[in-house]
């Protein structure tokens, strides 16, 4: 499922957390934009229908939070997906591509409020594509085998 959260229209935010209250793995996601516009877009699978929350906390500790109910018709997280019955995922596993987009910057996020953005130039998008079958060990014989952490860096670290 698609989900984009974007805090652009709030100053200084230090972490975008995302929460399912019915799936096994409750927390989906947390971002910490550091320098990056406060803004991310992502798919995940979801294993029944559900409020979806977004919680962004600011760093003077201010949480801001959202939701929506998520309804789905069967499958679900659970369902063994058909790559990983031909055996398709394991020639694929760990392959990342990325993409540059330019964007414009919203009025909310000031170019001097951007490392390395003074000059005026403008922002860009990525776009991260990483290939693994994200099992989360809830379908027998089958391992939890999945994505933790991810760690995104320009060139100064």
């Amino acid at each position: 499922m698609p989900i984009t959260v974007s805090a652009d229209g709030l100053a200084n935010v230090g972490l975008i957390t995302v929460l399912v209250d019915r799936n096994p793995i409750r927390m989906v996601l947390e971002y910490f934009p550091l320098g990056a516009v406060p803004s991310v877009s992502f798919h995940f699978k979801l294993e029944q229908a559900s409020l979806v929350r977004a919680a962004v906390r600011t760093r003077d500790g201010v949480w801001h939070v959202g939701g929506t109910l998520v309804d789905l018709a069967g499958g679900g997280r659970t369902v063994v997906g058909a790559t990983r019955n031909d055996g398709g995922w394991s020639r694929t596993l760990g392959t990342a591509t990325c993409r540059l987009f330019p964007a414009s910057v919203p009025s909310s996020f000031p170019n001097s409020a951007v490392p390395g953005q003074a000059d005026g130039s403008a922002l860009t998008r990525l776009r991260v594509r990483v290939m693994h079958p994200m099992d989360i060990g809830l379908v027998g014989g089958i391992p939890a085998f999945y994505v933790n952490r991810l760690s995104v860096r320009d060139a100064q670290g």
